[in-house]
């Protein structure tokens, strides 16, 4: 699909899913929810969609933290929409954050988000919970006030493989620490930034930190707004093994897409948009890239767009609450 094309349905389906929503959730979901169909390159249907939501009011109480917020159940819907038959579906992802609770993950609206990467296989559901407690907590011994509720989902997609988990934690940390050392911005972007660099190996590799400071000032010198958001995403080129035609490729379609209506006041989104177009794209055109690689990459795009959508959640809270002093 052509850039021209893309721009096309992204508008499309934004107008589908504002009309459908309405006013009752935050522009910048509707922005992620558009970018998510439209890189699939899908029409956004109503009523498939709403399937998902309606199973979730099913087999969900009123008080459920899945229901508490808006934003939250539209972006479980929107992972969740497509995979499988919605009753299945639904009722896979609440086992799962059942089971991660049994794992002694506190329960929050990042519970859900992680629970859509724990494994399908039955029998080792259990097994993959604990593995995901274990590098959780690893990882919160390097960075004790920095870790958090927002690591759970990627120590849950790290944690397939059951690799120790005191390694991985370990090479995050030196990862963190010598990008830190390159100007990047402490906090919880750039730790996720060193949780991604870690998906093809638990062991530290010695080309990973150069090679997203050389990304990183490729986009700047192409005249990218990069902000600490997008860190994340430099971790998914990297990974994808990104060269100077695909950098090419990302800037023009991200200079595209800040120049559409819909994102004046949402430049930062801009990025990430043109990201999920370019990227899956990107992965199968590698011919070294084994199918396991890709379908992470994918799993990974999937979490980004659930960490975005949880932040925004707790933006939009942090501002009602200031608005309301």
């Amino acid at each position: 699909m052509k850039n021209k094309a893309y721009i096309e349905l992204l508008q499309t389906n934004y107008e589908k899913i504002a009309n459908y929503l309405s006013w009752t959730v935050d522009k910048r979901i509707l922005l992620m929810l558009a970018s998510h169909y439209s890189a699939a390159g899908k029409t956004f249907s109503y009523a498939s969609f709403e399937a998902i939501i309606e199973e979730i009011k099913k087999q969900t109480s009123w008080f459920s933290t899945l229901r508490s917020s808006s934003n939250l159940l539209y972006s479980v819907a929107m992972l969740l929409d497509g995979k499988k038959e919605p009753q299945q579906s639904v009722s896979e992802l609440i086992k799962n954050e059942e089971i991660l609770k049994q794992a002694n993950f506190k329960r929050s609206v990042y519970s859900y988000i992680s629970a859509l990467f724990l494994t399908e296989d039955s029998k080792q559901k259990q097994t993959h919970a604990e593995h995901a407690k274990r590098l959780y907590d690893a990882i919160r011994k390097h960075h004790p006030f920095l870790t958090s509720h927002e690591d759970m989902a990627y120590s849950v997609l790290l944690s397939k493989n059951g690799e120790e988990p005191e390694l991985r934690a370990k090479t995050m940390n030196r990862y963190y620490t010598e990008l830190r050392n390159n100007n990047f911005s402490l906090g919880n972007h750039l730790q996720w930034l060193s949780q991604i660099m870690t998906i093809n190996s638990p062991d530290y590799q010695e080309h990973m930190v150069p090679y997203i400071v050389q990304i990183r000032s490729d986009l700047i010198q192409r005249n990218v707004k990069l902000k600490k958001e997008h860190y994340p995403l430099l971790g998914f080129l990297v990974i994808a093994g990104a060269k100077t035609e695909h950098i090419d490729q990302l800037t023009a379609l991200y200079e595209e897409v800040t120049k559409v209506k819909l994102f004046r006041w949402y430049k930062s989104l801009a990025f990430s948009t043109a990201l999920q177009r370019v990227l899956p794209e990107l992965a199968n055109l590698e011919e070294s890239f084994d199918m396991s690689v890709v379908n992470n990459l994918e799993m990974l795009m999937q979490a980004e767009q659930a960490m975005i959508a949880t932040t925004t959640i707790a933006t939009v809270a942090a501002a009602s609450d200031t608005s309301g002093e």
